[in-house]
């Protein structure tokens, strides 16, 4: 069922890494109905973290490579 969308989470709040003690009072206090997402902050591109580049710097690797 997943795969086809059919069932979705409900996402209560989405907060900085740094809001995580915010968002452990929030659950704690029974406030939260779903989730609450905490997102860190990434420096460079958004896909740092998965060691992966970005696709302007993919670009620019492969123009070097030519």
């Amino acid at each position: 069922m997943p795969a086809r969308g059919e069932l979705r989470p409900v996402v209560h709040e989405v907060l900085p890494l740094d809001q995580a003690v915010r968002a452990h009072r929030t659950m704690d206090a029974g406030e939260a109905f779903g989730r609450i997402v905490l997102k860190p902050k990434f420096r460079g591109s958004p896909d740092a973290h998965l060691g992966r580049r970005s696709p302007a710097t993919r670009s620019r690797t492969s123009r070097r490579a030519s």
